[in-house]
Parts: structure tokens; sequence; C-alpha cells
């Protein structure tokens, strides 16, 4: 996904390979975050002529195995349990 990485306004990155859940294997293979500071900026990624290169990619090789989410995301540090933090 070089070309979505290149969005304007893109802030991070996440990607992570999911291995399974509590009932056994999982049909999600790969979830891969985009992060954004607002939805306007989010939009205007989609739409720039990077957002819409990466999206033609994305629909050439994995139209039928590929979801898009959008969501506000929410993140905490947590410390261990005995560790002052």
């Amino acid at each position: 996904m070089p070309v979505a990485e290149r969005m304007p306004g893109l802030r991070r990155v996440s990607v992570a390979r999911a291995y399974g859940g509590p009932s056994g294997p999982s049909e999600v293979y790969r979830v891969h975050e985009f992060f954004f500071d607002d939805e306007q900026a989010l939009r205007r990624a989609m739409t720039s002529p990077e957002g819409q290169q990466a999206g033609r990619a994305l629909m050439g090789f994995a139209a039928s195995q590929v979801s898009l989410t959008f969501a506000e995301h929410l993140e905490e540090e947590r410390p261990l349990p005995g560790r002052a933090g």
C-alpha cells in the first residue's frame, strides 16, 4: 500500500496480521489502519489523486476480499498492574 501511505494528511499507519480469535482461525487476515486528524482530512485524502490511485490499486487485487470501515479512534495507555505510571 505504498500509494495509500502517500495520501495527504495521513498522520499514522498501523498494520496488524490477524491469526485467530477465541473460536479459532479468523476470516480477517490483515488490518491496515490509516489515521487522520478528522473525518474531513480523511475525505480529502480519499478524494485526492493518491487516494483515488490507492483505491483503484486495492480494488484491482483484492476487491472481493477487502472491507473498508471508517471509525473514530480512542487510544489510552494503561499502566501494568503493580507498576506506578
